[in-house]
């Protein structure tokens, strides 16, 4: 029987790390392999998961 996972408190919403194209795209690739990697990135694209900026925002 499998146990409930309790939530985690939303009061304390995780700070999003903010990485560049080329390091999402070495992460992703690193993460799932050729095969997976340019389907999730398309979705993550057209979904808008991915901001593109193209000037860094360091503040």
């Amino acid at each position: 029987m499998k146990t409930q996972r309790k939530a985690k408190n939303s009061s304390h919403p995780i700070k999003a790390k903010v990485l560049t194209l080329g390091e999402l795209i070495a992460a992703t690739y690193k993460a799932v392999g050729e095969k997976g990697a340019p389907k999730i990135l398309k979705l993550a694209i057209e979904s808008q998961l991915v901001r593109y900026s193209p000037r860094p925002s360091f503040f």
